[in-house]
């Protein structure tokens, strides 16, 4: 497959710096996905521009990670950290703050990759001013755990929207695991462009795994074995045939190894992603809908009414 030699592409963290060493208490290894990806992407020809807010004046606005990958720190708000939960507000300036970029560079991305949904709302929003190729990753969904509390309740619903949007909007939505990717489906079913790409683990030992996630790296009897997640006595169960078979043990513990070095490695990641990319360059690109740019609309004007009555409740209480 032909490749677009140094093609521009835009990988959008805006909570999560991908330039930071040591991650914000919110981070969830989102920054190390980014970055890793990024690094790898540019090894392969790409120009990879990771846009990310700055939260401290005596950041620098850019950090060359290696040859044609850096981070871009965008002024959005107050130049501090500001809790995930409350960065909603400042999403129209971070969206204008890339734009000011493209027109002093004279850089146009055809490629956007976001991620998280606060990513994907500035994505959309470009998606609506320019014409682009739009991927998602969601990272984690909305949930109720905001519920009870009426000052995150307002933010979650918000967070909703936007994570649907992207799913009716985006041009594809990248899942990590076969999990994620029913709970994207769960948002609107109807929707097919989702591609299972996992991220990068750093695994010295799989053998027993509750966790349906990891249903693409353990393979029953093979690279492991899985058991109940709610089932205390088929985890113990399962645990004792490993116990009680050392030669066995050794090779659930050699064989994850060398299957996570083949399949789960950033090469591997940023390889498919790489593919990916191409595959969708040689696509038409085709405008928002009216149905969707109207809704874009409505949620730029609820985003910024909802944090200010937020902020006032908060204030007074």
């Amino acid at each position: 497959m032909a490749f677009p030699n140094r093609q521009h592409i835009a990988l959008i963290s805006v909570y999560d710096d991908p330039a930071l060493e040591n991650p914000t208490e919110e981070g969830g290894g989102q920054n190390i996905y980014v970055r890793q990806v990024g690094e790898v992407l540019a090894q392969k020809g790409w120009q990879v521009d990771m846009f990310t807010r700055k939260v401290d004046p005596n950041q620098a606005n850019i950090v060359e990670h290696r040859p044609n990958c850096r981070t871009i720190r965008l002024k959005a708000g107050p130049e501090k950290y500001i809790s995930r939960d409350w960065i909603f507000g400042y999403l129209p300036a971070f969206t204008n703050a890339i734009l000011d970029f493209q027109k002093q560079t004279g850089i146009y991305y055809p490629i956007v990759h976001t991620n998280y949904w606060l990513s994907g709302w500035v994505g959309l929003k470009l998606k609506k001013l320019q014409t682009l190729k739009l991927i998602h990753t969601y990272h984690s969904l909305a949930n109720d755990k905001y519920e009870p509390i009426e000052k995150f309740a307002c933010v979650n619903n918000i967070r909703l929207h936007a994570e649907k949007a992207c799913l009716q909007t985006a041009d594809y939505i990248v899942a990590t695991n076969p999990q994620e990717q029913k709970d994207i489906y769960s948002l609107a079913s109807s929707y097919k462009n989702i591609k299972i790409l996992p991220s990068s683990v750093d695994m010295k030992r799989l053998a027993c795994i509750p966790n349906p996630g990891l249903d693409l790296t353990v393979v029953s009897q093979e690279t492991g074995l899985s058991a109940q997640g709610q089932n205390k006595c088929a985890i113990a169960n399962t645990i004792d045939n490993i116990l009680d078979n050392p030669e066995w043990q050794k090779n659930l513990a050699e064989i994850p190894r060398k299957q996570v070095e083949e399949y789960f490695s950033w090469e591997q990641v940023a390889s498919q992603l790489n593919e990916l990319y191409i595959q969708l360059l040689q696509q038409p690109s085709l405008p928002l809908t009216s149905s969707n740019s109207g809704l874009l609309k409505n949620w730029l004007g609820r985003l910024v009414t909802t944090q200010a009555s937020v902020k006032s409740k908060v204030k007074v209480s």
